[in-house]
């Protein structure tokens, strides 16, 4: 039976810092990156809703780093190629306040890619995401005998116009 629950942790907080910068490098090559530092920390909640004193605990699925990297190059023909790298330290699975580490979501890192045309208000990109086919998890079930796993190695092309 699936039991969605709902309540309040008295003097819990989140902060952090995101930084995020681009270069134009020339002859149409630019890159861009971001770093996340996220503190999160739950406050007083009942034991009960817990199952054990959570106060001080990680929020769940609040990984602690996140960082992300990548590279465009456009050339004035229209021709585009794109990559992108981008990664997310472990963190505590939706069901766990507890902080329990048979519920902790190991890190995992990905890689994305595209190219592309663009002519005459319209641009063509074929893209990869999870170019590895990388397995990773993204949420462990409070038993520990269901997981949700990330999306596959997925490809396709998409059409944008501009009128």
């Amino acid at each position: 039976d699936n039991v969605l629950s709902s309540f309040n942790a008295d003097g819990s907080y989140s902060y952090g810092a995101e930084l995020e910068g681009r270069a134009d490098f020339g002859n149409g090559l630019s890159g861009y990156g971001a770093l996340g530092l996220p503190k999160t920390e739950l406050g007083e909640i009942d034991a009960s809703s817990c199952g054990a004193n959570c106060e001080g605990n990680d929020f769940p699925e609040a990984p602690s780093f996140t960082a992300s990297l990548g590279a465009i190059y456009k050339h004035h023909s229209g021709l585009f190629v794109s990559s992108d790298a981008n990664f997310n330290s472990s963190y505590y699975s939706n069901s766990s306040l507890n902080n329990d580490d048979d519920q902790e979501v190991s890190s995992f890192f990905l890689t994305n890619a595209r190219a592309g045309y663009e002519f005459k208000g319209f641009t063509l990109t074929g893209y990869v995401e999870n170019v590895f086919d990388k397995d990773y998890v993204t949420s462990l079930s409070s038993t520990g005998e269901r997981a949700s796993v990330g999306d596959g190695r997925t490809f396709g092309f998409q059409l944008d116009a501009e009128f």
